[in-house]
């Protein structure tokens, strides 16, 4: 499976894969605070290569090139630049309320 890197105009970046995503079973999520990393991980498979999406956010991918795990450096600010983000959104109205 290839994956993709693209950006959108507003500076958001996406994966795109060339396939079948496969189905999350168990994501087990981790936050290690002296080192302020958040860690996803989709799958127990070993990770063949990684995808440096930006230099905080890294996609590890398995032997397939599917996504088994992200890691989030710096997630303090990550998360909550995420939620003030969202907050604004909906201050602006640019996000309906209820979702």
């Amino acid at each position: 499976m290839d994956w993709q890197k693209t950006e959108s105009e507003s500076g958001a970046l996406h994966l795109a894969a060339g396939g079948e995503v496969p189905a999350m079973k168990k994501p087990k999520l981790s936050y290690f605070e002296q080192e302020d990393v958040l860690h996803l991980v989709i799958s127990e498979e070993e990770e063949a290569r990684s995808l440096e999406l930006n230099p905080d956010i890294t996609a590890e991918l398995n032997e397939k090139g599917e996504l088994i795990g992200i890691e989030i450096q710096n997630a303090h600010a990550f998360v909550q630049e995420a939620l003030m983000g969202g907050v604004q959104a909906k201050g602006l109205r640019l996000i309906p309320a209820g979702k």
